[in-house]
C-alpha cells in the first residue's frame, strides 16, 4: 500500500488501480532493471579483460620457453666454433670474439623483446653465417642474398636466424661432401620473404620429421613460435627439391 501511494481504505480495492500499478513499477523498477544490468555488463567486461590478460600470459610464457630453447643451441655451437681456435692461436679469433659478442647481445638482450628491427636480425644472421664460414672452410658454399626496402621494420626476434641456424644443422652433416646453403631475403611494404636452399644428405628425411640433434628445437617448434606470434599472418613450407631441402617462409608484419 505505501509502495503504490495514497490511502487505501479498501485493502482490496488496490487490485484495481492496474494503471496506478503499472506506472509505479515503472518508476521504480526501470532504474533499478538498469542498474543491475549496468552491473553485470561491468562484470562481464572485468571477466572478458581477465580472461584476455590470462591468454597474453599465456603466449608470452610459451614465447619465452620456446626462446630458451633456441639460444642454447645457437650460442653452444658458436661457443665450440670459437674454441677450436683459440687453443690453436689463429689469427682469425679476434674477429670471431667481436662477431660472437654482438650475437651474444642480439640474443641475450635484443631478443627478449616482443619485436625487433629487422636490421637488427640481419646482422646478426651475417654474423652467424661468417663464423659458420670460418667452421666449415672450403666444405661450405654461402650465398646470402638480401633486399630490404626499410631495416626498421619490426619483426618478432629469432625466427629467421634460427630458420637459417636450421638449414646449417641439416645441410652441413658429416655425410655432405660440399655443402651448399642458399639464403634470399626480401622485405617490402608489410611483407617479409625468406627463402633457404640447404644440400639434403643422403637418404635424409625433412628437417621437421627427424628428432633434433644437440637439444635444438628444429622446425617444429618454430612453427609453434610463428603461430603465436603471427597466427594467421604467416605461411610457411618445408620440401625436399632434387637433393636440397626448401624452406619458403612469408610473413605479414
Amino acid at each position: 500500500m505505501e509502495f503504490l501511494g495514497g490511502e487505501h481504505h479498501n485493502e482490496q480495492s488496490w487490485f484495481l488501480h492496474t494503471s496506478e500499478f503499472l506506472a509505479k513499477s515503472i518508476k521504480f523498477y526501470t532504474p533499478a532493471a538498469a542498474i543491475l544490468f549496468i552491473k553485470s555488463h561491468r562484470k562481464a567486461l572485468r571477466e572478458k579483460e581477465e580472461l584476455e590478460e590470462l591468454n597474453r600470459e599465456k603466449v608470452e610464457a610459451e614465447l619465452k620457453y620456446l626462446k630458451s630453447q633456441l639460444n642454447p643451441h645457437f650460442l653452444f655451437n658458436t661457443l665450440n666454433n670459437l674454441y677450436s681456435f683459440v687453443i690453436t692461436g689463429s689469427p682469425k679469433a679476434p674477429d670471431i670474439i667481436l662477431r660472437l659478442s654482438e650475437i651474444l647481445d642480439y640474443a641475450l638482450y635484443k631478443s627478449q623483446k616482443t619485436l625487433v628491427a629487422l636490421g637488427d636480425e640481419v646482422k646478426t644472421i651475417e654474423n652467424y653465417l661468417e663464423l659458420e664460414k670460418v667452421r666449415h672452410g672450403d666444405q661450405l658454399n654461402v650465398d646470402f642474398n638480401k633486399n630490404i626496402e626499410d631495416s626498421s621494420v619490426k619483426i618478432a626476434p629469432l625466427i629467421i636466424l634460427s630458420l637459417v641456424e636450421n638449414a646449417f644443422k641439416h645441410g652441413t652433416t658429416e655425410n655432405i661432401d660440399e655443402a651448399l646453403i642458399e639464403v634470399n631475403l626480401k622485405q617490402y611494404s608489410n611483407t617479409v620473404n625468406l627463402d633457404i636452399r640447404n644440400t639434403a644428405a643422403h637418404a635424409s628425411s625433412l628437417p621437421d620429421e627427424k628428432s633434433s640433434e644437440s637439444g635444438g628445437i628444429g622446425l617444429v617448434n618454430i612453427k609453434k613460435q610463428l603461430k603465436l606470434t603471427y597466427s594467421d599472418r604467416h605461411e610457411i613450407t618445408v620440401n625436399e627439391e632434387n637433393g636440397f631441402f626448401v624452406t619458403s617462409l612469408q610473413i605479414s608484419v
